[in-house]
């Protein structure tokens, strides 16, 4: 939710304050980011069974995980309003994702 409320508040951000509320944002979003990211390392290192394979599918997993980061953001400049969009349906996968990690009572 806290990462959804910072993302947010970039796709309509502007005006001379917006530095400062850049700061505070991107602030924000690395507290939410720090605790969504070691609920979820925590949880791959239960859920991985063989001690043998977890660093090779933990860098799968980090696969997943940069290269859509990476596509985006050129992409995002090429569509005209790319940004903004970028930031609304981030803030839309944020407070997804801690919905539905906050629903995982432990793992099996």
């Amino acid at each position: 939710f806290i990462m959804g409320v910072g993302s947010f508040t970039f796709a309509f951000l502007s005006g001379s304050y917006a530095y400062v509320v850049a700061a505070l944002m991107a602030f924000i979003i690395g507290l939410g980011f720090g605790a969504f990211q070691s609920v979820d390392f925590a949880l791959v290192m239960d859920v991985l069974a063989e001690d043998s394979d977890k660093a090779k599918d933990i860098a799968v997993w980090h696969q997943s995980l940069v290269l859509p980061q990476a596509l985006a953001t050129p992409l995002g400049g090429f569509i005209g309003l790319g940004y903004i969009i970028l930031f609304i349906m981030s803030s839309i996968y944020f407070v997804l994702s801690g919905v539905f990690v906050f629903k995982i009572r432990r793992a099996r």
